[in-house]
């Protein structure tokens, strides 16, 4: 499919964020134009960084800057305005969309011009909420699912081997819980850990805002300077199993950076162990469970309590979450080594639906949605 993406300033298109679109490179025909001197449809993105909601905050909403050339082309059924978020979910509220339909109105764009993208699959749901106009396009697209392996050791991105995970040995923990930023809840998992005296025979787990790492022992190895802890190194060797996390715990303890219900966010974080083989407790809003089974994948309800993906308390959820990790950590090493065997065919499952279908998902979503926009179009 060929795709056109315009520029206002075409001389400054290396400077835009535009991740969404790169991450496509290989699987669209795609041509950066400039608008001035373009008359095919194209899509212009309004890219947002990492936490930044700007582009519809009243001080600085983009509508503001549009040229008459991305109005006109908007206006006449040309041009589709992507605002795209893909690094972190993206929350909306109420004056954000209002604000925005607002300007559609005032300049007689039609809402099927625009579209809305991001990992936060609560979007629609918030729209319907607000009781706003429905004809705007949402795509609600885990782009992590794209793929989750890399060239360095970020935090076990390697896959390991089907004969690995299945060789028979009893694994050093039960638990593998990997902490980065101090959001709320995983300082609250952490504050468990600690009371409760967890070693790492129980969890192993790392904490980077408090200099906290797990073992290179069994996991991969960092670099240490004057700051504090990074995150990895690019002279790992995958080959050695001590190396792999995945390969010495049972159950993963999987942390989303929101928790909190403003969004149901699905980063790259539940597929890393769907990848891996592992199954896991995902700490995220209430309903993420629910959207990964939507994908098609398996979760654990045979084997782990999954009854607190329903709780909408925040902290009710927590503590079921925490009940839950502490019932696994009081299990004998033997029982749940037996249990994770008997999981092998719905983990292998989860993989092999992962590189099957999961890593086309967002590209076919996608492609469906330009299709019937240039129908719709005319």
């Amino acid at each position: 499919m060929k795709i056109y993406i315009g520029y206002e300033h075409y001389d400054d298109k290396k400077t835009l964020h535009n991740g969404f679109y790169h991450q496509f490179k290989d699987d669209f025909d795609i041509e950066e134009v400039d608008i001035h001197e373009h008359n095919n449809y194209y899509i212009f993105p309004i890219n947002a960084l990492y936490a930044n909601t700007d582009v519809l905050e009243k001080y600085s909403f983009f509508g503001n800057s549009l040229s008459e050339k991305v109005l006109s082309d908007l206006q006449s059924n040309r041009c589709l305005l992507h605002i795209n978020w893909i690094t972190e979910a993206y929350r909306f509220n109420k004056d954000h969309m209002n604000r925005l339909y607002n300007f559609l109105f005032k300049n007689n764009i039609s809402p099927k011009n625009i579209l809305i993208s991001s990992d936060n699959f609560q979007l629609k749901r918030d729209f319907k909420e607000w009781n706003t106009n429905d004809e705007i396009n949402i795509l609600e697209l885990a782009v992590a699912e794209t793929g989750v392996e890399c060239d360095n050791n970020y935090v076990g991105f390697k896959r390991v081997a089907v004969d690995d995970a299945f060789n028979g040995e009893i694994r050093h923990s039960h638990i593998l819980s990997v902490g980065r930023t101090p959001h709320n809840h995983r300082i609250s998992l952490v504050d468990f850990y600690e009371k409760e005296g967890y070693g790492d025979d129980k969890i192993l787990w790392s904490a980077l805002w408090k200099n906290k790492r797990i073992s290179e022992k069994y996991h991969w190895p960092s670099k240490i300077d004057e700051s504090g802890i990074k995150h990895g190194s690019s002279d790992l060797d995958i080959s050695q199993y001590n190396q792999n996390p995945y390969l010495h715990s049972y159950v993963e303890v999987v942390t989303e950076t929101i928790y909190d219900g403003s969004a149901i966010q699905i980063s790259d974080k539940p597929f890393k162990p769907f990848l891996n083989l592992l199954p896991f407790i995902y700490v995220s809003s209430a309903g993420s469970l629910e959207v990964l089974k939507s994908f098609g994948y398996k979760t654990f309800g045979s084997f782990i309590d999954e009854s607190y993906d329903k709780i909408e308390d925040n902290k009710k959820r927590m503590d079921k979450i925490q009940s839950e990790i502490k019932r696994l950590c009081n299990m004998d090493r033997n029982e749940l080594h037996t249990i994770y065997y008997s999981m092998r065919d719905l983990l292998i499952y989860n993989r092999n639906h992962f590189l099957e279908y999961g890593q086309d998902r967002v590209r076919e979503d996608f492609i469906n949605f330009l299709e019937k926009w240039r129908l719709s179009s005319g």
